[in-house]
């Protein structure tokens, strides 16, 4: 696995002795991002929403720490933004949010040491 800057700082590795690349940490946080996302679409396919061609875009961000000595991830922060199809409820998307969560495995296997915050921006059709 790799080292990169936050990474490398906190093992005292001076630039050059390493190549930066994708940590264990990154993968980790991409595993979350990953099954949130991926959940949150299947639970807009339910309401007839499509989470596919663009309609559903997600960034992820972690933000580590060193806790006892030991670098970690402290936080997951998701933003998504959907492009809302004509004739799907923002309501119950909102609500398929809030709960989305819940049914993630990743996101349940971690959620007691890991802080996980997800944010939704719902654009609609121009009309």
């Amino acid at each position: 696995m790799g080292v990169r800057d936050e990474v490398a700082a906190h093992y005292r590795l001076a630039d050059g002795d390493y190549i930066p690349a994708t940590t264990t940490l990154d993968y980790l946080v991409g595993a979350i991002a990953g099954c949130l996302a991926g959940t949150f679409g299947g639970r807009l396919a339910a309401l007839g929403q499509s989470a596919s061609d663009g309609a559903l875009v997600t960034e992820a961000t972690g933000e580590l720490v060193v806790a006892d000595g030991v670098i970690r991830v402290r936080s997951v922060d998701l933003r998504y933004e959907l492009k809302i199809a004509d004739g799907i409820d923002a309501a119950k998307v909102r609500r398929a949010h809030e709960t989305h969560a819940r049914f993630c495995p990743v996101a349940q296997s971690v959620k007691d040491s890991i802080e996980i915050n997800t944010h939704l921006e719902i654009v609609t059709p121009k009309a």
